[in-house]
Order: structure tokens, then C-alpha cells, then sequence
């Protein structure tokens, strides 16, 4: 089959397609899309990626809160006036042993202030998170990996808030963040490949049942005027020892422009 072009929706089957056909689509771009005669392999800086899977996630503390498919991404949307500070979170079941979760996603938009977003462990019995991500910390917008450790899913109520200034190419962060041994880790990647260290603590010091229950995405609408505008390009979830629970990532959409 010649190679393709259309929308996401499109996408013929890989193997219809062919080993050697390429797609390119009209709604999103990759670094590489192209068929190996059984499934489209897709590249974003060095690390390979598949569509994510949206059926996954489910929502908690909703509020006005909204998603859709982009492209083969989610775009998470916490919208101004949603209570001010609540963090509007997307998530699943965490595995039943150690695990890690390898996600890349952009914030799209965040009003300056305390607005952010990314992967965070999620306790839904207390409503008790801790997350990483991108903030905009004290009006600096899109500069500031943020790890945020909070007691509750309204007010935001923080017990510790690490903010490292870093210089980045644009508003997209690569994470990893891994449960093992009781312990919880986070590291980031400006190429999905190499992961550095960011922060690490044992699950029972913060969460009431000694561990997260989920695992998932937030969007922290901490500003009255502007949305707080996340995509998941990216998210991979394994069991550590070698075996993997899914594997789903998303086509990486066109970014919005500024207001």
C-alpha cells in the first residue's frame, strides 16, 4: 500500500498498510510514523510511543473540570473559577506490584501564579496526592518543575513544594515516577532516554493507606482568570521485572498559541 495521509481517525491498519508505509497525518505529527507490517511505530525525541488510551482513566474531583481526544492525546482542561485551587485529576488503579510510569506531557496554558500540571500517585480515599509536573511558580511560566506533596484535592494544601529552575526548549516535561519497596520515586528526561533524579520518600510517610491507589494526570487550576491546559502525549506503565502492564501514548497534537 502507498503511504497515507488524512487525519488521526484515518489511520489505516498497519498491517493493510504494509511493512515500509508511512502516515502522515493532518491533526498531529511524529518525529517517525511508519509500518512494520504488524503494528505503526511512532518516535518523539528518541523514545518510541503509541497512542494512549483514554478508556484507562476516570475522573476524580471533576468540578467543571473537562477532557478530549486530540490527535490521539488527552487534553486535560481546568478552567478558571473552579473553586480557585482544586486539582482536577484523571486516573487508574495503580498495579498490584512495583511498578514505574514513564509519561511526556505539555502544559499547553497556565495563568501565572501557582497554575500547573503532570503525573501524580493518587489516594482516593483522602483525596491525598503528590505529583510532579510543570508550574508556573511565582509567575514563571513553564520554567519550574514542580513536586508537590498535598494533604487534600481542594485547597491545595501543600506539604512540601520543590520547584527546580530549569532552562527548557519548551513547555514539555518527560517523567518517570516509580513505587518500590514502599518507596516513591521521581525523575525527569528532556529526551524521554535519560532520566535524571528528582525527588524521592517512602509511599507510608504521606499516604494514610500506606500507598497511592491510583496513578494518573492533574491539571491544578490555581488561577481565577486563565485555564490550566495539559496534554499527555505519552504515558507507560510497567511492572519492574521485566513485564509490561500496557503501553499507551499518545500522537503529539499542535500546540495552542498564546492569549
Amino acid at each position: 500500500m502507498a503511504d497515507s495521509f488524512g487525519s488521526y481517525a484515518s489511520l489505516p491498519s498497519a498491517v493493510t498498510a504494509g511493512a515500509g508505509s508511512k502516515h502522515r497525518t493532518t491533526d498531529s505529527y511524529y518525529d517517525q510514523i511508519v509500518s512494520d507490517g504488524a503494528n505503526w511505530r511512532y518516535t518523539i525525541g528518541g523514545a518510541g510511543v503509541k497512542p494512549v488510551d483514554n478508556s484507562n482513566f476516570a475522573w476524580f474531583n471533576q468540578g467543571t473540570a473537562s477532557y478530549a481526544q486530540q490527535g490521539g492525546a488527552i487534553v486535560l482542561t481546568n478552567p478558571p473559577g473552579d473553586a480557585g485551587l482544586d486539582l482536577a485529576v484523571r486516573a487508574e488503579p495503580v498495579p498490584t506490584s512495583d511498578f514505574q510510569v514513564t509519561s511526556l506531557m505539555f502544559l499547553n496554558e497556565a495563568g501565572q501564579g501557582d497554575a500547573g500540571g503532570g503525573p501524580l500517585f493518587y489516594e482516593s480515599s483522602s483525596g491525598r496526592s503528590i505529583s510532579t509536573g510543570l508550574g508556573g511558580g511565582g509567575g514563571n511560566r513553564f520554567n519550574a518543575i514542580r513536586y508537590l506533596s498535598l494533604t487534600n484535592k481542594t485547597g491545595l494544601s501543600v506539604v512540601h513544594d520543590l520547584d527546580v529552575r530549569v532552562a527548557m526548549a519548551g513547555n514539555y516535561l518527560w517523567t518517570r515516577q516509580r513505587f518500590q519497596g514502599g518507596q516513591l520515586s521521581w525523575y525527569f528526561s528532556g529526551d524521554g532516554v535519560d532520566f535524571l533524579p528528582l525527588a524521592s520518600e517512602a509511599a507510608s510517610g504521606h499516604f494514610t493507606s500506606g500507598g497511592p491507589t491510583h496513578i494518573g494526570f492533574a491539571a491544578d487550576g490555581a488561577n481565577a482568570t486563565y485555564s490550566t491546559l495539559i496534554t499527555v502525549v505519552s504515558w507507560k506503565v510497567e511492572l519492574l521485572g521485566g513485564v509490561a502492564r500496557h503501553y499507551s501514548i499518545a500522537r503529539l497534537p499542535r500546540l495552542r498559541s498564546g492569549r
